[in-house]
């Protein structure tokens, strides 16, 4: 779960690591935006 994602374009992505801190898969990077709407626009 992520929270309190500022808004702007920000990179994401996962790795499994093992009990000793060693990487062992890594999945690809995905780029979201967020977007918050405003009473002010």
């Amino acid at each position: 779960m992520v929270r309190n994602v500022f808004r702007g374009t920000h990179d994401a992505g996962v790795n499994i690591v093992d009990s000793n801190g060693v990487t062992v898969k890594s999945g690809e990077t995905i780029t979201f935006t967020i977007h918050r709407p405003s009473v002010n626009n």
